[in-house]
């Protein structure tokens, strides 16, 4: 999803210090106001996609599992 200057991809812990650094960035700069995981994007996402399609997304194969986990529009 994500590339290096180079092209290649990035290894975990690369993509872990890219992830901190522009998490760290946007608290600073106030854009957010709390921390941030890749998992609360994934849910604000399948959150959305429920809001616009009326269903949330096919995210597992139970789609009670998807519910339970992401479904952030219950709470």
């Amino acid at each position: 999803m994500f590339t290096t200057r180079e092209g290649n991809p990035y290894n975990e812990s690369g993509c872990t210090m890219m992830w901190d650094r522009t998490r760290g960035a946007a608290l600073k700069a106030g854009v957010i106001t709390t921390s941030l995981t890749f998992h609360d994007l994934r849910a604000y996402y399948a959150t959305q996609h429920k809001e616009q399609h009326g269903a949330l997304p096919d995210l597992h194969v139970n789609a009670a599992t998807t519910a339970r986990t992401y479904d952030r529009s219950k709470r």
